[in-house]
């Protein structure tokens, strides 16, 4: 049996919790960016450091997910 696609719409209630999660992830966000950037600052030789790079890679990686769930809120991508 098949079964049709069903439309993924945001509601307002989605929304509403993507800002709440998004208004949390940006406060500690920046909190946590700017202990990264006193790290970085505080290694000897921060271009060969694994654990600098690992810092920022997550932050990177943090970023591209709330690009992509942002994306998906606003039926710019979807399920497959």
């Amino acid at each position: 049996m098949h079964t049709p696609l069903v439309s993924m719409s945001a509601s307002v209630q989605d929304f509403q919790l993507a800002a709440l999660a998004a208004g949390f992830t940006i406060g500690f966000g920046v909190l946590t960016v700017w202990e990264a950037i006193k790290q970085t600052r505080r290694n000897r030789n921060p271009l060969r450091s694994v654990y600098i790079y690992m810092i920022w890679g997550e932050v990177a990686a943090n970023i591209v997910i709330a690009i992509i769930g942002w994306l998906f809120l606003n039926d710019k991508v979807g399920p497959r």
